[in-house]
């Protein structure tokens, strides 16, 4: 249960931090960014990641399940 709960919680830091550096170096980098824009982008920025995280899990453990299932 506690590493659910601090699996969690890192995953959420880890998500936040990849968002705000994302928005700021929009609104550093872009020529005509605006504050809404940086938060889209930065938001875009974190689901993808998260997606990217989710489908890497997806793959390390469907093996295992397929695996367990034929035996």
């Amino acid at each position: 249960m506690a590493s659910q709960q601090l699996g969690a919680a890192l995953g959420t830091a880890l998500l936040n931090t990849i968002a705000t550096s994302a928005a700021a170096s929009h609104l550093a980098s872009a020529r005509h960014a605006t504050p809404t824009g940086a938060s889209v982008h930065g938001y875009t920025t974190a689901l993808a990641v998260g997606f990217g995280i989710l489908l890497a899990a997806a793959c390390v453990t469907a093996p295992l399940i397929f695996k367990q299932r034929r035996s």
